[in-house]
Parts: structure tokens; sequence; C-alpha cells
């Protein structure tokens, strides 16, 4: 489901739990987007810069919907929108749900390249999803 556009070779990791996914990339010690055995995750590095995409399978919508809330009231200072959020590190990130999947965009350098980054991963996962995936 990754897209391939941007994709760095060989950056893509997969897991389930909060404790693997920060050991690749640190986000919060807290469950913010709560993983557990259930969860199918997959990080991706892309270009430009070190932009990277989580994408989250969850069990049904609403434990996505959850996640999300979450994930945006914390990490995105209470966002509301899935638009990219200016971070206290100069980078941006977004949260998107489609269905019972999250995309998030972590660490781009320009709001509109973590804009890009997620449309691209919306098309190709709706593209999965139509296919009965």
């Amino acid at each position: 489901m990754l897209p391939d556009e941007g994709l760095v070779p060989h950056s893509d990791r997969y897991c389930h739990r909060r404790q693997t996914l920060n050991y690749h990339y640190y986000l919060a010690r807290e469950n913010l987007l709560h993983l557990d055995s259930m969860t199918n995750v997959v990080l991706a590095r892309y270009q430009p810069g070190s932009t990277l995409l989580l994408l989250v399978e969850y069990p049904d919508a609403g434990r996505a919907t959850t996640a999300a809330e979450s994930f945006r009231q914390t990490f995105l200072s209470g966002a509301t929108t899935n638009e990219p959020q200016l971070r206290a590190n100069s980078k941006f990130a977004l949260c998107e749900q489609v269905n019972r999947y999250l995309i998030v965009v972590l660490e781009s350098p320009a709001a509109e390249s973590a804009r890009s980054l997620g449309e691209l991963a919306k098309t190709r996962l709706t593209e999965f999803l139509s296919r009965g995936k």
C-alpha cells in the first residue's frame, strides 16, 4: 500500500506495537495511536528530506477514529483537520483517517510535501481497498 514516488528503498519497517515503532521512530511515551497485537503498522522514509509515512490498519473504523483523535489531540496540539500542522521542530505532520486505516505523515520539511505524500498514500490505499483486499 506504500506509494512508490519518493520512497527510499529498503526503508520500510513493519510492526504491531508502540515499543517497536518507538525503536524506529520515537513518537511518544504514551500509546497515542493505540497500537497493539491487533494493529498492523508500516513505517517508511520518503524524499524530500527524511519525511516519514506511517500507515496503521485497525480491526475496525471505531478504533481508527479513537486513535486519530488521540494522535491529533496530543501530537498535533489539538488539530481538528487533516491539514499539515507545524510542529515545534519546524517540521510538518498530518493525520488522516480512511475507513479503518490511519495515514500519518511525519517530519516533512514543508506543508505542501506533507499534503502531497498524504494524498499519494490516500490514493494508493483507496485503490487497494477498491480491489477488495
